[in-house]
């Protein structure tokens, strides 16, 4: 938790000096809302961000975005601050950067679908702006803080592509589009942020699950070979729900009426065997 709090001061700092200071960059925080959900990310401090339930309780710590091509001896951020092409519009807003000869723009659509129900698509695509084929690799960092706690997250892959963070009846899934899809991994706080800014190359290995309880966080991959103006595009979603009901443990014992039925189907093949014997 105190490596988490001096980090996250750090930024802030930064993210203060670069205001002050008459850098170009400057700070550019996006706010979605929908139904009373809010969602919004600061792209100047490392996506720290906020995904607000319409208590009021806050389910995420960062969402951040690294990319590399093929050669390159590390990964790096996606540039910020991104630039804000058009909104946000209440629930969506679009963000593009330009960097190392790449073109990247995230898409954000929040949908509050109730109160206990709420999910941001995120569309990408990364262009190739430069003449040769270059292989690029894109990384999504995810970081929940379910029920406003980092402590005790409990992690499972709900299918191939989606991984699961737990807590009591709150469930955030994280879904990643399949195409050119490497894999995930998941790990405790800050072991994955640290492997893609240890200055050295990092790939998924699709470790980690079932995880917790203890702060999780996870990564997906993806990887495509493009030619000049050629792209790669995918989604990710991420879902938060405050009504997940856990998967019973242990096996199901049926219900008498169960056993009745179950009981009655099985007398006739008991039966046959009797005269069969």
């Amino acid at each position: 938790m105190k490596a988490r709090l001096l980090w996250s001061l750090a930024l802030v700092g930064a993210v203060g000096w670069l205001l002050f200071s008459g850098s170009p960059a400057h700070a550019l925080t996006f706010t979605l809302t929908h139904n009373d959900w809010t969602y919004s990310e600061n792209t100047a401090s490392a996506g720290m961000g906020n995904f607000v339930d319409p208590r009021g309780v806050d389910h995420m710590f960062q969402n951040w975005w690294w990319y590399r091509v093929e050669g390159a001896n590390q990964e790096t951020v996606v540039p910020v601050p991104l630039r804000l092409d058009s909104g946000p519009q209440t629930n969506s807003a679009v963000l593009q950067a330009t960097t190392g000869g790449l073109r990247i723009q995230f898409t954000y659509t929040l949908t509050g679908v109730n109160p206990s129900l709420a999910k941001v698509l995120i569309d990408w695509e990364v262009q190739n702006l430069l003449p040769s084929l270059r292989t690029v690799n894109l990384f999504a960092y995810s970081d929940f803080n379910l029920n406003g706690s980092s402590a005790g997250d409990s992690g499972v892959l709900a299918n191939p592509n989606t991984i699961r963070y737990t807590k009591d009846t709150t469930a955030a899934d994280v879904t990643a589009s399949t195409d050119g899809l490497l894999g995930y991994d998941v790990g405790a706080f800050s072991t994955l942020r640290d492997l893609l800014d240890d200055g050295s190359v990092y790939n998924v290995s699709n470790s980690g699950l079932p995880f917790g309880p203890a702060d999780m966080t996870s990564v997906f991959q993806w990887r495509k070979t493009l030619a000049q103006n050629e792209s790669m595009r995918g989604t990710l979603e991420k879902v938060v729900n405050l009504s997940y009901s856990p998967p019973p443990s242990g096996p199901v014992i049926p219900e008498p009426g169960t056993w009745a039925l179950m009981l009655s189907g099985l007398a006739p093949v008991a039966l046959r065997l009797r005269r069969k014997a």
